[in-house]
């Protein structure tokens, strides 16, 4: 037995409108798309339903359908349905415990279910199966409910010849036209041929005008066909109506019939703008998709773009740090052939005085003395080790430390020496000498002459 329009018709119910809205809207044009497919979708089940609660079923008949596929919407909907019926109804649904604690609650639990909307309690009773209820009970209501969604509601075709005969002739005798056209044709029959009065008429139309209702206006707007006229005096044969009550039966069904078919127009009008505010919906998503999509794709190229651009500036950069070294380097080199220049200049200039101090230096020895010089540069500093092999020399700032007081003597080049190696070597309080000289040779010559009068 299919239970789907149990289902649905009590989730339908305004008591979980909220959760199923929450639920739809993530599967909207899918859930409908599915309901439209389902056989379930013109059932007199879900048509008969007032029209919010109608197109809440149509949606849930989606969701319904998408869940014999996907296992999460079907535990949406089973949390969604046991949520309102209370934890007591769900365990006798659930059958967990023992038949004691059945038998004890058993009055409780009758008086939540009477206490739920009748299309919740329907398909409560199809789940009690028969725990506190009587199956066979349950069973031939639910037949029941099934078979009267299934009929086709075609009173005629099921009357015998004789009584279809009856019929097809009150047709003509109440509409010798042989069509009906509109609700003053009918009045006009009813008050020529049948004899009935205004004020009859007005009796009938006035449960409708109390709700500002007019017929007369409605039956401009629907059309009904022989068919119906036919359906409605098979009914009155059925029911075996005397004379005398059917002209009123008439005007009933009649104006009853006009404001059906109006409600039906208004419904599908309903119905129809629901699926297209759906559709627009989904639209508008997928219109924000695709323009997320585009907004990805343009940030993805820009990314790459500054990316490249980086890498670009890395090279740039990379080459130019190369070709700034490789100047720097050269002109240092530049300048230590200058500066090489310009002492051998100084060094021709003074050979004279040069000589002398030499002759005189010549006779002092270095041997045996720990000396360190502080300052310089690389080829100077090299010449001086040539000349002096126990030379120990200092040439930057970070190197000074209190080891220099361990040396005999301590030599600060002046023309070579910034003033941060000076002011280190006074925090580290070490006696030290200044050297005045620019060349190797004329150094050495100054080291030995300022180291002799110490010796002596």
């Amino acid at each position: 037995m299919d239970v789907t329009l149990f289902l649905v018709r009590a989730l339908s119910t305004k008591i979980y409108e909220k959760d199923i809205t929450v639920l739809f809207d993530n599967h909207a044009l899918e859930a409908y798309q599915a309901a439209q497919k389902s056989p379930f979708w013109n059932s007199s089940g879900i048509r008969e339903l007032p029209p919010e609660d109608e197109i809440r079923a149509r949606k849930i008949l989606g969701l319904v359908c998408l869940s014999m596929e996907n296992k999460t919407i079907q535990d949406e909907l089973t949390t969604i349905f046991f949520s309102k019926i209370g934890l007591l109804l769900k365990r006798y649904i659930i059958k967990e415990d023992s038949p004691e604690y059945y038998e004890l609650h058993l009055d409780e639990m009758r008086q939540q279910v009477n206490a739920l909307p009748q299309r919740v309690v329907d398909y409560v009773l199809i789940l009690l199966g028969n725990n506190g209820i009587d199956r066979d009970d349950t069973l031939r209501y639910v037949y029941e409910l099934l078979q009267h969604w299934d009929s086709e509601g075609d009173v005629f075709s099921s009357l015998s010849e004789k009584d279809k005969l009856v019929v097809i002739n009150l047709v003509k005798e109440y509409f010798p036209e042989r069509k009906y056209t509109n609700y003053t044709d009918l009045i006009k029959v009813l008050y020529k041929q049948k004899g009935l009065s205004k004020e009859d008429i007005s009796a009938f139309q006035y449960i409708f005008l109390s709700e500002q209702i007019s017929t007369e206006e409605y039956g401009e707007q629907v059309e009904i066909k022989k068919d119906d006229l036919r359906r409605l005096f098979a009914i009155a044969v059925r029911n075996k109506l005397s004379n005398r009550m059917l002209p009123y039966f008439v005007l009933t069904g009649i104006e009853s019939l006009i404001v059906a078919k109006s409600y039906n127009k208004l419904r599908n009008g309903l119905l129809k703008s629901d699926l297209e505010l759906v559709e627009v919906k989904h639209q508008v998503q997928i219109s924000n998709e695709q323009k997320m999509k585009r907004e990805n794709q343009l940030l993805q190229q820009e990314n790459k773009n500054l990316q490249d651009r980086i890498k670009f500036l890395e090279g740039e950069q990379h080459t130019w740090n190369k070709e700034e070294l490789k100047a720097r380097e050269e002109t240092i080199s530049i300048l230590e052939q200058l500066l090489d220049r310009k002492v051998n200049e100084l060094e021709a200039a003074t050979k004279n005085d040069a000589v002398k101090e030499t002759d005189a230096a010549a006779e002092i020895s270095l041997e045996g003395l720990k000396i360190a010089v502080v300052g310089g540069y690389p080829k100077l500093n090299a010449d001086l080790k040539n000349e002096i092999p126990d030379l120990s020399i200092f040439s930057t700032v970070d190197r000074l430390n209190k080891s220099l007081q361990q040396f005999d003597f301590v030599f600060l080049l002046t023309s070579y020496a910034s003033h941060a190696m000076k002011m280190k070597l006074d925090s580290l309080k070490i006696d030290y000498l200044y050297l005045a000289n620019m060349t190797a040779g004329r150094l050495v010559n100054e080291i030995k002459m300022l180291v002799q009068p110490k010796n002596s």
